[in-house]
């Protein structure tokens, strides 16, 4: 289903290395007999700069980000409306295969396996049941749901807490980074550094803690 989709993305990104050395915002950027200087990137330590410093950076951000993108962009709005109305389709064939289309979760039975443990289980009572008159084992609110509840509660929050942590430590990390670097006295090396390395170092730390 996503193959289609992987191709036409394969087919923008080969249009931008097709035509990587005639768009003409890049190539005004390489161009150093424009000869355009750019504010310095921090207050004090940092000096004025050429914007053709950062060719190779354009040069490579043209590869992902072409006019090809438009139309990938709207290739994927449409596609996703169309994935999502065949995976219905697909759910429901299935469901008619299996029998299942008359399926209603309330008005199945209790599994045996399921009942069998609750009958040995010494948290679980019994009830009756309104309709059949017989009594059946439950699961207790207070005693056995809230407490599994509140721990799931208590790790979901806990990983959102992680999650934010996260974020604004590699934004913190960017910040001191960027700061350390404006101190080197290199200024070439310095801006591949901040252009190059501090991103691909962040977008390391975000799969970290996304894995």
């Amino acid at each position: 289903m996503l193959v289609p989709a992987s191709i036409v993305g394969l087919l923008c990104f080969l249009y931008g290395c097709f035509t990587i050395f005639s768009d003409r915002l890049t190539n005004d950027i390489c161009n150093e007999s424009l000869n355009i200087t750019m504010c310095p990137l921090c207050d004090r330590t940092c000096d004025y700069w050429k914007l053709s410093d950062t060719c190779t950076y354009a040069r490579f951000t043209y590869l992902f980000d072409n006019p090809a993108t438009i139309v990938f962009a709207v290739f994927m709005s449409f596609w996703a409306t169309l994935f999502l109305e065949l995976w219905k389709r697909y759910s429901a064939s299935v469901a008619h295969r299996w029998g299942l289309t008359d399926f209603c979760l309330q008005g199945e039975p209790p599994r045996p396996k399921y009942l069998a443990r609750l009958a040995t289980n010494k948290k679980s009572k019994y009830r009756t049941n309104v309709v059949t008159g017989a009594k059946e084992p439950y699961v207790p609110f207070w005693s056995v749901r809230l407490p599994a509840v509140m721990l799931s509660f208590s790790v979901v929050f806990l990983l959102v807490l992680v999650v934010v942590a996260a974020v604004f430590g590699v934004v913190l990390y960017r910040m001191s980074v960027l700061a350390s670097v404006s101190l080197v006295e290199d200024q070439q090396w310095s801006a591949n550094y901040a252009m190059f390395i501090i991103p691909a170092t962040a977008a390391m730390i975000n799969l970290v803690f996304i894995i």
